[in-house]
């Protein structure tokens, strides 16, 4: 009788051990890891503070024009010298050449200088265009960018040009001076510096001691002091 009440007593323990297992409540586990969302790349330029991430990307300038090589670059928050914030330029070893924006005039004339008449834009000028458009008049080749003027032509090479041949150019060309105090461009014995000597007996012989410094010939002298 005793085992029995001792066996009902250890039953009853362990049915109570067990349920008291049961309704304990297990621990939960909290994800605490927290999201953020990457950085953007920032213009250093835009006032955005800070440096970024990677930087912005600048283009070099070899040719120091204003226009980047496209082909060649670099990230930096700031500007490195020798390159620029643009990928521009068409030939970045040739200051004359920038962008597909540059601007070209006609040469007619083909004298180097372009006007106003005719433009087009490109890397590279067409031909008969001009980088410039600085032209006087582009219908003559011998009038540049330079205000033209009369040069008069020296035939006898003595410095002093004939009145009566003229051209109108922008630069003196060979042959030609920027005087026209010649009376004989065929004589280079003859010009505003020669020297007459007076010939008072007229046998075409004339004394040193009487003279003139003229172009033309007066009258009662010579060109020689043998008397």
């Amino acid at each position: 009788m005793r085992k029995k009440i001792l066996l009902i007593i250890l039953l009853q323990i362990f049915v109570c051990l067990g349920y008291s297992q049961d309704t304990i409540q297990q621990p939960v586990k909290i994800n605490t890891t927290i999201q953020v969302a990457p950085q953007a790349v920032v213009d250093p330029g835009d006032g955005g503070g800070g440096d970024p991430p990677l930087g912005y990307q600048w283009n070099r300038d070899a040719d120091g024009d204003g226009y980047g090589d496209p082909n060649d670059y670099v990230f930096s928050a700031t500007k490195p010298r020798g390159y620029v914030a643009n990928q521009l330029d068409c030939d970045d070893t040739d200051p004359t050449i920038k962008s597909s924006n540059q601007i070209w005039y006609r040469d007619v004339d083909k004298d180097g200088y372009g006007g106003n008449a005719v433009t087009t834009t490109g890397c590279f000028p067409p031909v008969g265009f001009s980088g410039n458009n600085t032209d006087l008049d582009d219908a003559n080749p011998n009038i540049t960018n330079i205000p033209p003027k009369l040069f008069y032509h020296d035939y006898d090479g003595d410095s002093f040009g004939d009145p009566n041949v003229t051209v109108y150019y922008s630069v003196k060309p060979a042959g030609f001076v920027t005087n026209n105090a010649d009376c004989n461009d065929y004589d280079a014995s003859l010009n505003p510096n020669t020297v007459w000597y007076r010939d008072a007996d007229g046998d075409a012989f004339g004394s040193a001691a009487t003279t003139l410094i003229q172009c033309t010939q007066p009258t009662g002298y010579v060109r020689n002091s043998s008397d």
